[in-house]
Protein backbone atom coordinates (compact mmCIF):
# COMPACT_ATOMS: atom_id res chain seq x y z
CA UNK A 1 0.00 0.00 0.00
CA UNK A 2 1.08 3.76 -1.02
CA UNK A 3 1.92 4.97 2.47
CA UNK A 4 1.78 8.87 1.51
CA UNK A 5 -0.64 9.75 3.79
CA UNK A 6 0.62 7.40 6.83
CA UNK A 7 4.28 9.46 6.06
CA UNK A 8 2.51 12.77 6.25
CA UNK A 9 0.60 11.76 9.46
CA UNK A 10 4.14 10.46 10.53
CA UNK A 11 5.87 13.39 9.35
CA UNK A 12 3.54 15.42 12.23
CA UNK A 13 3.81 12.72 14.56
CA UNK A 14 7.37 13.37 14.67
CA UNK A 15 7.20 17.20 14.53
CA UNK A 16 5.08 17.83 17.08
CA UNK A 17 6.84 14.71 19.55
CA UNK A 18 9.54 16.72 18.95
CA UNK A 19 11.60 13.64 17.25
CA UNK A 20 12.94 15.80 14.70
CA UNK A 21 15.66 17.65 16.85
CA UNK A 22 17.02 13.87 16.60
CA UNK A 23 18.90 14.09 13.34
CA UNK A 24 17.52 13.54 9.32
CA UNK A 25 18.72 9.97 9.18
CA UNK A 26 17.13 8.94 12.34
CA UNK A 27 13.57 10.62 11.59
CA UNK A 28 13.62 10.11 8.15
CA UNK A 29 13.96 6.32 9.30
CA UNK A 30 11.61 6.38 12.14
CA UNK A 31 8.99 8.00 9.77
CA UNK A 32 8.78 5.08 7.55
CA UNK A 33 8.83 2.90 10.28
CA UNK A 34 6.03 4.70 11.86
CA UNK A 35 4.42 5.09 8.37
CA UNK A 36 4.29 1.05 7.53
CA UNK A 37 2.88 0.54 11.41
CA UNK A 38 0.38 3.46 11.10
CA UNK A 39 -0.75 1.82 7.46
CA UNK A 40 -0.78 -1.91 9.58
CA UNK A 41 -2.79 -0.82 12.36
CA UNK A 42 -5.26 1.29 10.21
CA UNK A 43 -5.94 -1.42 7.74
CA UNK A 44 -6.58 -3.97 10.40
CA UNK A 45 -8.70 -2.26 12.14
CA UNK A 46 -10.41 -1.16 9.30
CA UNK A 47 -10.95 -5.32 8.34
CA UNK A 48 -11.60 -6.08 11.87
CA UNK A 49 -14.75 -4.09 11.68
CA UNK A 50 -15.81 -6.02 8.91
CA UNK A 51 -18.52 -8.69 9.42
CA UNK A 52 -17.53 -12.62 8.60
CA UNK A 53 -19.06 -11.77 5.04
CA UNK A 54 -17.53 -8.32 4.46
CA UNK A 55 -13.84 -10.25 5.41
CA UNK A 56 -14.71 -12.75 2.81
CA UNK A 57 -15.42 -9.79 0.01
CA UNK A 58 -12.25 -8.18 1.20
CA UNK A 59 -10.47 -11.19 0.39
CA UNK A 60 -11.56 -11.55 -2.82
CA UNK A 61 -11.03 -7.67 -3.25
CA UNK A 62 -7.19 -8.01 -1.87
CA UNK A 63 -6.72 -11.15 -4.23
CA UNK A 64 -7.17 -8.83 -7.06
CA UNK A 65 -4.07 -6.93 -6.53
CA UNK A 66 -1.97 -9.73 -6.94
CA UNK A 67 1.64 -8.11 -6.50
CA UNK A 68 0.63 -4.96 -4.86
CA UNK A 69 -2.04 -3.79 -1.83
CA UNK A 70 -4.99 -1.90 -3.60
CA UNK A 71 -4.24 1.81 -3.06
CA UNK A 72 -5.24 3.54 0.35
CA UNK A 73 -8.56 5.28 -2.04
CA UNK A 74 -9.52 1.62 -3.24
CA UNK A 75 -9.33 -0.15 0.17
CA UNK A 76 -11.02 3.21 1.78
CA UNK A 77 -13.59 2.89 -0.81
CA UNK A 78 -13.94 -0.53 -0.06
CA UNK A 79 -14.25 -0.09 3.95
CA UNK A 80 -16.61 2.94 3.36
CA UNK A 81 -19.14 0.91 1.24
CA UNK A 82 -19.09 -1.52 3.90
CA UNK A 83 -19.20 -0.87 7.23
CA UNK A 84 -21.67 2.17 8.80
CA UNK A 85 -19.80 5.08 9.97
CA UNK A 86 -16.51 4.37 8.80
CA UNK A 87 -14.97 7.89 9.04
CA UNK A 88 -16.29 8.26 12.47
CA UNK A 89 -14.75 5.19 13.50
CA UNK A 90 -11.38 5.76 11.47
CA UNK A 91 -11.19 9.19 13.30
CA UNK A 92 -11.64 6.83 16.39
CA UNK A 93 -8.96 4.67 15.22
CA UNK A 94 -6.86 7.77 14.22
CA UNK A 95 -7.29 9.23 17.87
CA UNK A 96 -6.35 5.73 19.48
CA UNK A 97 -2.58 6.25 17.42
CA UNK A 98 -2.32 9.89 18.46
CA UNK A 99 -2.78 8.74 22.42
CA UNK A 100 -0.51 5.52 21.93
CA UNK A 101 2.37 7.74 20.23
CA UNK A 102 2.35 10.20 22.62
CA UNK A 103 2.17 7.94 25.87
CA UNK A 104 4.51 5.99 24.18
CA UNK A 105 6.46 8.95 23.79
CA UNK A 106 6.47 10.51 27.63
CA UNK A 107 7.69 7.03 28.70
CA UNK A 108 10.50 7.49 26.22
CA UNK A 109 11.93 10.66 27.01
CA UNK A 110 10.88 10.82 30.77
Amino acid sequence: MSHAPARHFAHHLIHHGGLHVLGHTYTHEYKEKLADQLSRRVGLKAIQMLDDNGREEYMKFSSKFARKDPTPKQAFDFFRKRIPDFEKKLGQVVSDIIRDFFESHAKFVG
